[in-house]
């Protein structure tokens, strides 16, 4: 099993089959700006939960399958799976 001491992910037990990237850059503001749509593939058939490193990010809005999830984002950003 793969391991990276610098991520709170659970890389091991999900895929990036598809990932959608859209930024707008505010250079004026140095922001940064836009969304990210993922598609994964579930490894462990066991993993309910997906953990997204998200250290200094400012996350607005989350939602799968068009079904907004609450933000909790201090240091990870964690959601249950609705499949």
């Amino acid at each position: 099993m793969l391991t990276d001491p610098n991520s709170a992910s659970n890389f091991n037990s999900f895929l990036t089959s598809h990932l959608h990237l859209n930024l707008a850059i505010d250079f004026a503001a140095q922001i940064l700006g836009g969304f990210v749509e993922i598609s994964l593939k579930r490894l462990d058939g066991q993993a309910v939960i997906v953990v997204l490193d998200a250290a200094k990010l400012n996350v607005k809005a989350v939602s799968c399958e068009n079904v907004q999830i609450p933000v909790n984002c201090a240091v990870l950003l964690q959601f249950d799976l609705l499949f």
